[in-house]
Formats: C-alpha cells, sequence, structure tokens
C-alpha cells in the first residue's frame, strides 16, 4: 500500500496495512543517524519506511502533497 492510499483509507474511516507515519526530522538528526549507520545518501523515509509527503511553499502558506495521488491543487 502507498502513502495515498494509507491516506486516503485514513480519512475514510476504513482499515490500511498501518497508520500513517509523518515527520519533519531536524538535519541535525539526519546527519546523528548518518554517523549511527544509516547510508550514505539514502533518504530517510525509505531507511525508516516512513509515508512521504512533499511541501509546496507560496506566499509564506505551506500545502502538503501525496505523492502517487491525483495533482494537489492548494486552495489559497
Amino acid at each position: 500500500m502507498n502513502t495515498y492510499e494509507r491516506i486516503k483509507r485514513m480519512y475514510e474511516h476504513r482499515e490500511a496495512d498501518r497508520v500513517p507515519i509523518i515527520d519533519e526530522p531536524w538535519q541535525g538528526t539526519i546527519r546523528r543517524w548518518h554517523r549511527e549507520g544509516m547510508p550514505a545518501g539514502m533518504d530517510w523515509c525509505d531507511f525508516f519506511d516512513v509515508d512521504k509527503l512533499g511541501i509546496i511553499e507560496k506566499d509564506a502558506a505551506r500545502h502538503r502533497c501525496i505523492p502517487n495521488s491525483p495533482p494537489c491543487r492548494p486552495q489559497l
């Protein structure tokens, strides 16, 4: 199940393979994970199997978009 399907099911109050996991760690935390063994060049989301969201910033407004979802059209 991908991130889009997982979050869509969450909002529909349906079962999914797991609860969506979304986080934004500090850059210092990511550097520490690399020092502690996370492979160089590997995305932390892939390493920890966390759901990926993209962030679109426009005029100081932040909007989250889910990969593999229909086009994101933020309401401004």
